[in-house]
């Protein structure tokens, strides 16, 4: 939990860096290559790299909420309403990250891809089908094993 911390601290930095350079890049040049290089990076391979490595414990925080639904107070209230919002959008990153491996596919898996989504891809695999769908497989093996972790944890026969 200490590195996901220190990885969304560094990334929701990255962000205030990359709006604070926003307005500096019209008066220079090398800022706004420093903008352009970060906006790269974040707005694309990092925020893959945020989703992939925060999908499990969001999706079981947000289930276990779900599960025992309360709505005694506000912070409940909120609480279950991001959770609900959660789960709404996990399944579109899922969706939107085969999509676009399967763009790459198409287009022959060039470099450039590499460079603006970064390991998207396992190294091992990437020439077969389950290998450019490794990140995304292992993504869906980890939301079964939560749903029944969650969902069937009062019944011990399963």
């Amino acid at each position: 939990m200490g590195s996901s911390f220190v990885y969304l601290v560094i990334y929701l930095l990255s962000i205030i860096l990359y709006l604070l350079l926003t307005p500096l890049g019209r008066f220079f040049y090398t800022v706004n290559l420093v903008r352009n290089f970060l906006g790269q990076q974040l707005f694309m391979k990092y925020t893959l790299i945020l989703f992939f490595s925060q999908f499990p414990p969001m999706l079981l925080a947000s289930l276990i909420n779900i599960y025992n639904v309360n709505f005694n107070g506000t912070l409940q209230s909120v609480s279950t309403g991001v959770s609900f919002a959660i789960l709404a959008v996990l399944p579109f990153g899922l969706i939107a990250t085969w999509l676009l491996i399967r763009k790459s596919r198409q287009q022959g898996g060039n470099e450039s891809f590499s460079e603006k989504y970064g390991e998207l891809k396992s190294d091992d695999l990437r020439p077969t089908i389950i290998g450019s769908h490794w990140k995304v497989i292992v993504t869906i093996r980890w939301a079964i094993t939560i749903i029944i972790m969650v969902f069937l944890r009062d019944h011990y026969e399963f």
